[in-house]
């Protein structure tokens, strides 16, 4: 299996994909698995990396862009560490989108 360094991922790059990326995301919750995806439309391939245990950044080899996230256990876990997005429908919003990219970037810094 392929390896990312972390520390290569720095934040600046990480909002840097969001912000390049976030016309193209699309926002998908699996109420059944309690599964939040964040992923640009028609991801290239991409492999996932661990983040703290509660992100996985899917990331393109190739260029190691951020291009989407997954989140499992969000609204038994993640949930708890944002109450602020109880309030906000998972959308593809800016604001919904730029408060996931904050509690994301914390994990990279």
């Amino acid at each position: 299996m392929e390896q990312i360094d972390l520390s290569r991922i720095n934040t600046d790059s990480f909002r840097e994909s969001f912000r390049k990326n976030r016309d193209n995301f699309e926002v998908s919750y699996n109420e059944k698995r309690d599964i939040l995806l964040i992923q640009v439309k028609n991801p290239p391939p991409a492999i996932s990396v661990d983040c703290e245990g509660l992100f996985w950044l899917r990331v393109n080899p190739e260029n190691q862009e951020v291009i989407g996230v997954e989140i499992e256990g969000y609204r038994k876990v993640f949930l708890k560490r944002c109450r602020e997005l109880e309030r906000m429908r998972p959308a593809a919003t800016k604001p919904f989108v730029d408060r996931i990219s904050q509690e994301l970037a914390g994990c990279l810094s």
